[in-house]
């Protein structure tokens, strides 16, 4: 027969614990846990899609950057964690969950955990992207440990991804996250968007304190940074059409906020008109 009614929204208590950390941080699962398009019912904020339409920039900044193995189109399910059913499904050479992996279960089913520790060798990759991206929670099955095997020179050193939530889910911080909001006092000009990508993920950048612009920008000469007490910005109010952010600063700076462009975006200072800069 068929299975008895649920609420297939009821709230599972880690749902709870990620709302009540300070900040709105925003949140990836993986392995079947809080799958894409699914977090929104549970006011979380989750930055993965399925079948849903993304600006372009998002998109490029996605298959570029988020995926440990860039431009593979052959896998748009690999968002989930768990993309497959079988290894027929996938096509060698093109899809990203085949590359390394297939040799692990040859002819036989692609297996949840296989799953799982393809979706961790990604996050370990990419979790500076992810931290770009304000994504300060990683949330997997409670029987896996997005940690690499601990070596033994590294013991009792702290793990890369603290384990901060081990209950029905384990969920790992993300060290790299950037808040929603920041200012900085260092701005470098790229080209276009895709160089500008290209510059936030390189190795020399430093995310909290430099910002990456296409259009010109010019900050006035200032004291050196040292000297100066630092910059604080700090959101206090969120709505679907507007965000309000408090600020100081004794020099000037550039606000930054960790969200998607989109044309129509205005921005005000004490109610004056100022330009919004992709």
């Amino acid at each position: 027969g068929y299975p008895d009614r649920s609420d297939p929204f009821a709230r599972p208590p880690y749902v709870d614990f990620v709302n009540e950390q300070p900040g709105r941080a925003r949140i990836a699962g993986s392995g079947g846990i809080l799958m894409p398009n699914f977090a929104s019912a549970f006011g979380l904020s989750d930055v993965r899609y399925i079948q849903s339409l993304a600006v372009q920039t998002k998109h490029h900044f996605i298959q570029n950057h988020l995926q440990d193995i860039p431009l593979l189109r052959g896998n748009s399910l690999w968002f989930t964690g768990i993309p497959v059913t079988r290894f027929t499904d996938l096509s060698p050479g093109i899809s990203l969950w085949y590359r390394d992996f297939a040799k692990w279960y040859p002819h036989r089913p692609y297996f949840i955990k296989l799953a799982v520790e393809r979706a961790k060798f990604g996050l370990r990759a990419k979790y500076k992207a992810f931290g770009l991206l304000g994504v300060r929670y990683f949330v997997l099955p409670n029987w896996t440990d997005l940690n690499p095997p601990t070596r033994a020179s590294a013991v009792g050193q702290r793990p890369r991804f603290p384990l901060i939530y081990d209950a029905e889910v384990r969920i790992f911080e993300n060290p790299t996250a950037v808040p929603r909001a920041f200012i900085v006092h260092d701005v470098l000009k790229a080209p276009d968007f895709i160089a500008a990508q290209e510059i936030a993920g390189g190795d020399t950048f430093k995310p909290l304190k430099q910002g990456v612009v296409e259009d010109e920008f010019f900050l006035e000469a200032q004291q050196p940074i040292g000297q100066m007490e630092p910059s604080t910005a700090k959101v206090i109010s969120d709505g679907l059409q507007t965000v309000e952010i408090e600020t100081k600063s004794r020099s000037h700076g550039l606000l930054v906020l960790a969200d998607m462009h989109y044309p129509g975006w205005e921005a005000e200072i004490d109610g004056q008109s100022v330009p919004v800069l992709r």
